[in-house]
Formats: structure tokens, C-alpha cells, sequence
């Protein structure tokens, strides 16, 4: 479902039709810009989707961090990376993924996760920038 050719790819570059190289570079340029590294036993490309949540996590507690501290250029320097990272990387590509994923025969997910869809659904429905919205899910 999600490796190799797939009909539902969890990174970016399954779905953005340009240079898959400059794609690659750009996510790995913000993550050492702000000391982000996927652990060496991941396995995973930098725009591989949880990569891409868990960089943009961190650009929040980063800012959280700085405000908290009173340091207000801080805190908009993270704001704004986590702004551009959102409008270059997960913006474009998030709700692509969010629309496969939901027309991915309901057996397939099913019998490979039960409840995979709900828990999917309530960890993404907060899309980013609100530029999409979420798609619902017959009852189970």
C-alpha cells in the first residue's frame, strides 16, 4: 500500500510533479537549517510524511519555546520556516495523500489496520493553513 509503486505513496515526491531530487534537497536544506535529522535507522527519504510532521512539530516547540522565553525573533523565525515548510512540502502534497488515502478500498485499510482510517482522520483532521477539508468515512 504504501512502498515501491504504490496506488497510496506516503512521501511527497509520490505526488509532486517536479524534480524529485530538488524536492529532496529543499526538505533536507530546512531540516539542517534548524538541526533536524531522521535517526540513521529509519529507513525513510526526508519527505517521507511523518518526517515532514515531526519537522514541522518541532518548528512549533521551537517557537513555543522562544516566546515563552521572551525572544520574539526567535519565535517569528519559526513561525515563518514553519509557514514557507508547509506552503513548499506538506501543503501541496497533504491533501493529495489525504484524498488517496480516503479512496483506498475500505477492505484494504481494514485488513490491514483496523480502525486505521478513524485514527487517521482524528490525527489529521487539522489539515495545514486549513487548505483542505478532511473527507468523511462511512461508519464502521
Amino acid at each position: 500500500m504504501f512502498l515501491g509503486n504504490v496506488i497510496c505513496p506516503i512521501n511527497e515526491a509520490g505526488y509532486i510533479r517536479r524534480d524529485k531530487g530538488a524536492i529532496l534537497a529543499d526538505a533536507a536544506g530546512f531540516y539542517r537549517a534548524f538541526g533536524f535529522s531522521l535517526p540513521d535507522d529509519a529507513g525513510e527519504r526526508v519527505d517521507h510524511l511523518v518526517g515532514e510532521l515531526e519537522f514541522l512539530a518541532l518548528l512549533r516547540v521551537m517557537s513555543a519555546n522562544a516566546r515563552i522565553a521572551g525572544h520574539a525573533d526567535e519565535a517569528r523565525v519559526a513561525d515563518e520556516a514553519a509557514s514557507d515548510f508547509v506552503a513548499d512540502h506538506l501543503g501541496e502534497w497533504l491533501p493529495l495523500f489525504a484524498a488517496a488515502w480516503a479512496a483506498l478500498p475500505r477492505s484494504l485499510i481494514t485488513a490491514n489496520s483496523p480502525r486505521s482510517r478513524k485514527i487517521f482522520g482524528r490525527r489529521c483532521a487539522a489539515a495545514p493553513a486549513g487548505r483542505f477539508r478532511w473527507p468523511t468515512f462511512p461508519a464502521a
